[in-house]
């Protein structure tokens, strides 16, 4: 049974199909429901081709200095060194010192540590879409491929309590590292999936128990609690603009989501982004400037309806197949005749760096007593090489310099809403507001 008893409400049956579901043949499938939701022209993409030397456009437009870049009365960020860094991680975590304590594993992975609940003596501890294996891919052989090893091993791992996925792409939801959570974390860990998911998980030869896995569609909740204590933990699966599918055959079969945890009396919450679009922009609309397509309406909802995340995991890289394969080409930008494709032409599906900030502003637009972090996720991990890790640092940089959110390497006490930039294995530890 495990250590966690988790209460999850079903749906109730009178209530309309939501605007997300689609049954196509009597079978269930999932769209986005947003006008956000568009696809570029073939005009839009050819417009959006581009030779050459790459220039990191800012947010308003033209080349900034990536060296200078900064946020209004704060220090200059440093570009990540090259190579970016991989560290060991250190799990230690003292609740009595932080409010939370949190761990980039590499893209989209991330281990959060919030102080114990009651009937738990440790540190409760939730992963977010873990992936440890060396591809992304179907294939253990060919396919995206690290090009910065796993800080650490899934047997490294401290005790888990939660496992949260997104949605079911291979960077996001990994067999191989799923399996090994399970052979150690057997006793305590509880996984949390969006619609279908959980019957695609319990079909594999994986021994997953069905009372460990909690199945959620858009804004249905779980409450958590250590047998016979008090319900400490609240879990909401929260809409994302993105899309699923692991075959060329399944493609919107199960749904995609991002994730809110809230944590203790004073309700400290926790927000998964996990792989989400936000805007489509063509290539000659400024960064800064308002688009002529939708933004999607669902961040701010999610503040709105459940409160202002105080921890928030957002991507920041676009990370699209066109983008993965052109970084292969053995060529220079300026000698090579395979064009790039500009990264707002897939921002629909695949937030940039600049609405990852715009992002966070519309989550905190009430000002909340205790000042948020965002952390970077989604990036520097499946990536051709070091240049692209280069790129989204300074696309980072530059759209905290026009948001005028700071960007830190490392978080002290906060004071303000806050962008941190981490590296592989690096830890952060929240003690803001009170």
């Amino acid at each position: 049974m495990g250590v966690w008893h988790i209460t999850a409400p079903g749906t109730p049956p009178s209530r309309a199909p939501p605007a997300h579901h689609v049954y196509q043949d009597h079978t269930l499938t999932f769209c986005n429901p947003w006008d956000s939701a568009v696809k570029p022209s073939v005009a839009d993409l050819v417009q959006g081709l581009q030779w050459g030397e790459r220039g990191t456009p800012s947010p308003q437009g033209g080349s900034v200095d990536a060296t200078e870049a900064h946020a209004p009365d704060s220090d200059p960020v440093p570009l990540m060194p090259d190579p970016m860094p991989t560290e060991t991680p250190d799990f230690a975590f003292d609740p009595g010192a932080a409010r939370a304590k949190a761990t980039w594993l590499g893209h989209a992975g991330v281990l959060v540590q919030l102080p114990p609940v009651p009937g738990l003596s440790r540190p409760l501890r939730a992963l977010f879409d873990p992936i440890f294996s060396e591809r992304c891919s179907p294939s253990s052989w060919w396919g995206p491929r690290r090009a910065y090893v796993a800080p650490c091993r899934v047997a490294d791992l401290p005790t888990i309590d939660f496992v949260f996925i997104s949605h079911n792409h291979y960077d996001h939801l990994d067999i191989p590292t799923i399996d090994q959570l399970w052979t150690h974390f057997s006793d305590t860990v509880h996984f949390f999936v969006p619609l279908k998911n959980k019957a695609w998980l319990l079909q594999l030869p994986l021994g997953l128990p069905a009372d460990r896995i909690t199945e959620l569609d858009w804004w249905d909740e779980a409450q958590c609690r250590v047998q016979a204590s008090d319900a400490q933990v609240r879990i909401v699966c929260t809409p994302a603009q993105h899309g699923s599918g692991r075959t060329l055959y399944d493609a919107g079969h199960t749904l995609w989501s991002s994730w809110v945890l809230e944590h203790g009396p004073d309700m400290f919450r926790v927000f998964f982004g996990g792989d989400s679009g936000f805007c489509m922009r063509r290539a000659d609309e400024p960064l800064g400037a308002p688009s002529s397509f939708p933004e999607l309406p669902a961040f701010r909802e999610i503040a709105q309806r459940i409160g202002e995340p105080d921890l928030s995991f957002l991507p920041v890289s676009v990370g699209a197949t066109y983008a993965y394969v052109k970084s292969f080409d053995p060529l220079p930008d300026w000698l090579s005749p395979v064009p790039r494709l500009h990264e707002g032409l897939t921002g629909a599906n695949h937030m940039t760096a600049a609405d990852a900030v715009r992002v966070f502003q519309q989550m905190h637009e009430a000002r909340a007593a205790r000042p948020p972090l965002a952390i970077a996720i989604h990036w520097g991990t499946f990536v051709g090489g070091r240049e692209d890790v280069q790129e989204t640092v300074t696309r980072l940089q530059e759209a905290c310099t026009h948001y005028g959110i700071p960007l830190v390497r490392h978080v002290d006490t906060l004071t303000q809403p806050t962008f941190a930039l981490l590296h592989h294995g690096q830890s952060v530890s929240y003690s803001g507001g009170s």
